[in-house]
């Protein structure tokens, strides 16, 4: 009765454990069935108790029964009629012996066979679970090792899917990528092509800018050397005009001289 009752096991198992509400219920049937074999093994104790208790009762009465006896025996009796008191005496006191140990014998009886039943129920119960519990590790196990390998064989077709997944996410980054980089160089190309039509129109007006000033400067040029020669054409006229009005002053002052 002291043997501990094999727990069964019948879990459907999950990732990483086990499914709270069955564990919580196969916990409370565990927790009923201990309840229940120590109910009835309390229960048979107390059955054997209260038997070895009357066994206890009976035997004292005996030995009151018997104690009695020989005091009756050991007493001085008148000699007339203590052949037949006496005889009637022992009779009744076997009598009642014979009866106080038939009914101890039946209760003993009835007592240990109760004990007995309740030994054979509480060992076939054992036994019985015991089987339960085998069955079910042996089920559990062959589930367990179902589900592990179909487990192992969706997580490799799992990791095999990703595995696709990414090289084709890889794939489309790269077209994603390349188109990207395709874009972005047309773009450079249009933004460079832009900026050099801008710097080509931008020089184009710089040097026709440049070259209205080369004009310019050119036409001033032309203007100040057409001044220049007037002006020198000025100073020849100029210096004949006052070499000649010379000549004639020194030619109108000669007479004067001689005189």
């Amino acid at each position: 009765m002291s043997e501990i009752v094999p727990l069964s096991t019948g879990f459907d198992l999950a990732w990483r454990g086990y499914r709270k509400r069955q564990v919580r219920d196969y916990i409370r049937c565990a927790e009923e069935d201990l309840r229940c074999v120590s109910e009835d093994r309390d229960a048979a104790l107390q059955k054997a108790q209260r038997v070895a208790d009357e066994l206890e009762r009976l035997r004292r009465e005996n030995l009151v029964l018997r104690q009695r006896i020989d005091r009756i025996c050991r007493a001085p009796v008148d000699l007339t009629g203590a052949e037949d008191r006496a005889r009637r005496v022992l009779q009744l006191a076997q009598a009642e012996a014979e009866e106080l140990l038939a009914r101890a014998r039946a209760v003993a009886a009835r007592s240990w066979s109760t004990v007995r039943a309740m030994e054979t129920s509480a060992r076939d119960r054992h036994e019985r679970l015991n089987r339960v519990a085998e069955a079910e590790h042996t089920a559990l196990t062959a589930r367990t090792h179902t589900l592990i390998t179909a487990q192992s064989a969706a997580a490799e077709r799992r990791r095999q899917e990703l595995d696709e997944e990414a090289e084709s996410l890889r794939t489309r980054v790269m077209a994603d990528f390349d188109l990207a980089m395709s874009a972005r160089r047309a773009e450079q190309a249009t933004a460079l092509a832009e900026a050099r039509a801008r710097a080509e129109e931008q020089a184009q007006r710089v040097v026709s800018s440049a070259e209205a000033q080369v004009r310019a400067l050119h036409r001033h040029r032309d203007s100040v050397a057409g001044r220049l020669r007037e002006v020198r054409e000025l100073l020849v006229e100029a210096e004949s005009e006052l070499g000649f009005s010379r000549r004639t002053t020194t030619v109108r002052a000669l007479p004067t001289a001689g005189a």
